[in-house]
Formats: structure tokens, C-alpha cells, sequence
């Protein structure tokens, strides 16, 4: 198929590497990225199971791919395009960003959310967000299970607020 659409013009390829039949679940192939990449002259950007700076290095060293493109892997983590910007310029800074500009991304999210699509759809869709945003965090499985069950967003605000003022005293600990 690649090569069908390398002869009928197609300028650039994007292959995920993982079956219809996987649906969201499974492995991604990346041997797949490499034989597409292997069979067409054009460019070819692999996708797929992309959720750290790193996984973007190897896929492209494994793969030989052009570039990468990245999906689920940034949600709740939008700074992952940082962090290969940095890793392809060989920077050892830590791309993710403070609990303090954490916090202010998801506020900052949740405000255009709600230019965007207005209060009502915002306030519904922006839990799915708090908790891709939280996943990891130390204590995030309880603050995930309460905003979960939340509706008003007044009440989340309050939550997310009270969630990261305890990080910010656990990581006040540890560092004292």
C-alpha cells in the first residue's frame, strides 16, 4: 500500500504500526515503520506507542523513519514535544515542568476549553483532562477518583488547587 501511494503522488507517509483489530490496546510493531520506510523513497513518520522524549529517539533509531508524530502520549502530557526538541539537541534539562507551571498549564487548558466550547461542554469534557494531567502524580489515584465523580467545575478548581498546594508540601518535605 505505501508503495501504491509513493506511485500515486503521496508526498510523505505516516504508518502506526498497530492493527485495526489491537484498536488502542497491544504493542505497536515498529518493524512495520521500518519496512515501510525500507520500500519508498518519500518521507515515512512512524506513530505509535510514543510516550516519552526517549521513545521518539528509538522508534526513529530502530525505524530509520523521517520523524515521528505523537498522539495519546500527550495527553496530560503536552510538554513530551519539549522534551524531544531537547533530546534531539542533545540537552540534558528536565523538559517536564514544575508542580507550580503544571498546575497553571491545566488552568490555562481549562480556560481555552472554555472560550473554545463554552462552560457546559468544558465543564463536562475538562475531567478526562484533569486526570491524564495528574496520572502519576503521588496521590493522584485519590484525587483522580474524586474529580472523577465531579460535575461542578467550581468544586474540581477547589480540588486541583487543595490536590497541588499537598504536593507542593510533600516535595517541600523531601527536599528540606
Amino acid at each position: 500500500i505505501s508503495k501504491i501511494a509513493e506511485d500515486s503522488g503521496a508526498s510523505a507517509i505516516i504508518v502506526h504500526g498497530r492493527t485495526a483489530d489491537q484498536g488502542f490496546s497491544g504493542h505497536v510493531d515498529w518493524s512495520v515503520i521500518a519496512r515501510v520506510k525500507n520500500t519508498v523513497k518519500i518521507p515515512v513518520i512512524g506513530n505509535g506507542d510514543i510516550r516519552q522524549p526517549e521513545d521518539a529517539r528509538k522508534m526513529r533509531s530502530e525505524t530509520g523513519c523521517d520523524a515521528v508524530m505523537i498522539g495519546r502520549g500527550a495527553l496530560g502530557n503536552p510538554w513530551i514535544f519539549q522534551g524531544i526538541h531537547q533530546q534531539s539537541a542533545d540537552s540534558v534539562d528536565d523538559y517536564r515542568p514544575s508542580l507550580f507551571q503544571r498546575m497553571e498549564i491545566i488552568k490555562k487548558h481549562w480556560e481555552m476549553e472554555e472560550y473554545y466550547f463554552g462552560s457546559r461542554i468544558a465543564n463536562k469534557s475538562f475531567r478526562k483532562h484533569l486526570l491524564w494531567y495528574t496520572r502519576g502524580l503521588t496521590g493522584s489515584g485519590r484525587f483522580r477518583e474524586t474529580v472523577g465523580k465531579m460535575t461542578d467545575s467550581v468544586a474540581m478548581l477547589e480540588e486541583l488547587d487543595r490536590y497541588f498546594q499537598v504536593l507542593a508540601e510533600v516535595q517541600a518535605k523531601i527536599t528540606t
